[in-house]
This record gives structure tokens, C-alpha cells and sequence, in this order.
């Protein structure tokens, strides 16, 4: 699998700037849905280097989703790299069969938070 930087340089993918001028990399389908096989659809940065991510979001045809044994659907990094928030989807929901859906972690790694749905 090719790495994030690889994936964001690729020229199947759209790159935008957001007002806070934190880089925002995403992928679509034909049909304009966000969409990626091969890693998360959106990939936001901390600054224009495109090495301290900030957030990534997986898609399947415009539904936030991960298969639960690839891990969350959504992670969040503080900006010293460590997981901030941990979030579970499967077709658009909330969802894991074993384990919270949303986890919060203290800046030590410990978990702060989870929530079951």
C-alpha cells in the first residue's frame, strides 16, 4: 500500500486549502462520493508538509466506513502525534461488534473516554 504522502501526490486525488491553511487531501469516485480501497479518503495536515497528519477519515462510496479489524474510521492526532480521538463506523454508522465505537485519549495514551453504542 502506498504511503500517505505517495497517495496525496497521487494525481487521482484532490488536494484543497481550508481558511486555517491546514492541508486537506481527498479522494472521490466517478460519481463524486468520497471514496477510497486503499486508505482514508480525507487526510487533513497540520501545515503543507504533508508529514503530521491531523485527521483521517475512511470512505466507501460516500459512507464513512472501515472494516473493524483495520481499526477506526476515524482518527484524530494531537498535533505531538498521538491518537486524540478514535472513531468506529461501518456503512455510515456508529458500529463495533467488540469494544466502544468512540474512544478519547488523555495526552499520556491513556484513554480518557469511551462510548458503546
Amino acid at each position: 500500500m502506498a504511503s500517505l504522502k505517495e497517495q496525496a501526490m497521487s494525481k487521482h486525488c484532490k488536494k484543497i486549502f481550508k481558511e486555517t491553511k491546514d492541508k486537506v487531501v481527498y479522494f472521490r469516485n466517478k460519481d463524486g462520493k468520497f471514496h477510497n480501497l486503499n486508505g482514508p479518503a480525507i487526510i487533513s495536515f497540520y501545515d503543507n508538509s504533508l508529514i503530521h497528519v491531523k485527521k483521517m477519515t475512511y470512505y466507501i462510496n460516500g459512507l464513512i466506513h472501515r472494516n473493524e479489524e483495520d481499526g477506526p474510521a476515524v482518527i484524530h492526532f494531537a498535533t505531538n502525534g498521538s491518537v486524540f480521538y478514535q472513531i468506529y463506523y461501518r456503512n455510515g454508522l456508529e458500529y463495533r461488534r467488540c469494544g466502544p465505537t468512540y474512544i478519547k485519549y488523555r495526552d499520556n495514551g491513556t484513554v480518557y473516554m469511551e462510548w458503546y453504542r
